[in-house]
């Protein structure tokens, strides 16, 4: 690969047999505005290093790897804090995750700050599945009830929160907190 330039830029190619050929598929540099068809490149022949030279080259990939799948877009933060009209039970539910996006939920935090409520649960919801992530059973006003992980929401997942059987004139709160991630 004679003339390719600074090795230090080179990406993820390193074959077991330096004089291997790599079959690859690229499109061929446009030449012109008015360039429509695209040849593939179909082989690179890779030379021999000199003795006692350095291949400088990432190789390894780590999971997760987030970088291959997008760039943050955002901080992704929401919640509401009310004041109970009539003895319910209560849902309250996040955004949803749009198309071409994934959120990482950092933080879920409850409390009803006064008044009773018989369960606090916080669920992820996949469609048709919901998976209960953290639960109180009868908590105590002005406790709060924290799930703290990096909870990966695809599109069309959103966060619940229930509040079981709330009083009247409770006054409860709700936050989710994490990271908005644009896929490209």
């Amino acid at each position: 690969m004679a003339g390719e330039g600074d090795e230090t830029k080179w990406v993820g190619i390193r074959p077991t047999n330096p004089a291997e050929i790599i079959p690859v598929g690229e499109v061929s540099p446009v030449t012109s505005m008015d360039v429509t068809e695209q040849v593939p490149l179909t082989q690179i022949k890779v030379e021999p290093l000199a003795a006692g030279t350095e291949f400088k080259t990432l190789t390894e990939k780590r999971s997760p790897a987030i970088a291959d799948l997008g760039a943050i877009k955002g901080q992704w933060i929401e919640g509401q804090s009310w004041s109970q009209s009539g003895a319910a039970d209560v849902t309250k539910s996040s955004s949803v995750v749009p198309a071409g996006e994934i959120w990482i939920c950092k933080l879920i935090a409850t409390s009803q700050l006064s008044g009773t409520t018989s369960h606090i649960y916080h669920i992820l919801d996949q469609g048709a599945d919901d998976f209960y992530l953290n639960g109180v059973l009868a908590p105590t006003a002005r406790n709060f009830l924290f799930t703290k992980s990096d909870i990966i929401l695809v599109e069309d997942d959103y966060i619940k929160v229930v509040f079981g059987s709330l009083s009247n004139g409770a006054y409860t709160t709700w936050t989710v907190a994490g990271i908005k991630i644009g896929l490209y």
